[in-house]
């Protein structure tokens, strides 16, 4: 795990171009990610809503 952060340099930031380019690609990785898994989510809460609806 990389620090971000080093406390003991007055919360001086201490990134450096490489992490911000790993981070901004993690954080493009994941924004990819979630629509789909959205979706999903999505679908079962209906399924289940109506499963409910039909089993009363």
């Amino acid at each position: 795990m990389k620090v971000f952060f080093d406390y003991s340099r007055n919360d001086e930031k201490i990134f450096s171009s490489g992490d911000l380019t790993d981070i901004h690609r993690e954080l493009e990785a994941a924004r990819k990610q979630q629509h789909p898994l959205q979706l999903v989510a999505d679908s079962w809460q209906r399924y289940q809503a109506l499963q409910e609806q039909y089993m009363n």
